[in-house]
């Protein structure tokens, strides 16, 4: 056993775990509450009875023609490896009681995160399909995805409390209007997506946040679709150059400018608030 240094939202000391370690754990209690182990060497896990932060290593897995079913009462769970399919290397997280936040690599990392009833907060590295659905009825407020194959929203309408959406380097995504059912939806973050989304967004009636990266807007009337709309991070180009529309918000920053412009950065409102940034970080100010 080594104590190691592991990124999961801070630098932390974790206990590693490898499989060599196995024999001489698992008969003894341990009081450490951040573990880092190998995926082969998850049957050491009831030796962590207050284990609060876990991190799955890459490894060899028993083949069992299953996801892996893991129960511990670990509050956050970074899965560090690849998986391209839901296989041995799938941890289900129905045994997860506790769990509210999740890390994975790839989609197919986990599964089973509606039957998660405390899960608030899901990041995940690779989105592997079109769609939505893998994550049903979920009860996560925020979902950070880093880059992946989405073509369309479909089946996020069936995440009740999803507050926070973010969704970055989904080059084919097409269609947003699924999100017009997503009655909780405060906050959302959209860069290096491309464009072809930018007419397929609805109304959004509730939304106070948005970052946006994409390569131009027609004119600022595009952001009428939000309507109580009230910090903006512009990272894009105002096609017709009117900048004034902007002046109503509490903060709007401008990432890129341009010599058409009729305001400059420095001239548009700026609000003192941290902003969301992340599945970890995703709290709006109260009204």
């Amino acid at each position: 056993m080594i104590y190691a240094d592991f990124f999961l939202r801070n630098q932390e000391t974790y206990l590693c775990i490898t499989q060599e370690d196995v024999p001489e754990v698992k008969e003894q209690i341990f009081a450490e509450k951040r573990i880092a182990l190998e995926i082969g060497a998850v049957v050491v896990l009831p030796c962590f009875p207050v284990i609060q932060k876990l991190i799955l290593l890459p490894g060899e897995c028993a083949a069992c023609g299953r996801p892996l079913h893991i129960s511990c009462s670990a509050l956050e769970l970074k899965i560090d490896y690849y998986s391209d399919e839901i296989d041995d290397y799938t941890v289900d997280l129905s045994g997860m009681f506790n769990l509210n936040y999740v890390f994975s690599r790839s989609l197919y990392g986990f599964c089973h995160a509606d039957k998660c009833a405390k899960l608030k907060a899901i990041t995940i590295g690779e989105w592997c399909e079109a769609g939505f659905r893998y994550l049903g009825q979920s009860e996560a407020e925020a979902i950070d995805i880093l880059r992946g194959r989405l073509v369309n929203l479909s089946g996020v309408e069936e995440i009740k409390n999803l507050r926070f959406l973010s969704i970055s380097y989904c080059p084919r995504l097409q269609d947003l209007s699924h999100l017009s059912r997503c009655s909780e939806l405060d906050s959302l973050i959209l860069e290096n997506c491309g464009s072809k989304w930018l007419p397929h967004v609805p109304v959004l009636p509730h939304l106070r946040f948005l970052r946006i990266r994409t390569p131009s807007i027609p004119s600022a009337t595009w952001f009428d679709r939000f309507p109580n709309l009230q910090y903006l991070i512009l990272d894009t180009k105002i096609e017709d150059g009117k900048m004034e529309p902007f002046c109503k918000l509490q903060h709007c920053m401008l990432i890129t400018e341009h010599p058409h412009y009729t305001l400059r950065n420095c001239d548009l409102p700026k609000s003192e608030i941290v902003l969301p940034r992340d599945a970890c970080n995703y709290a709006l100010p109260v009204r």
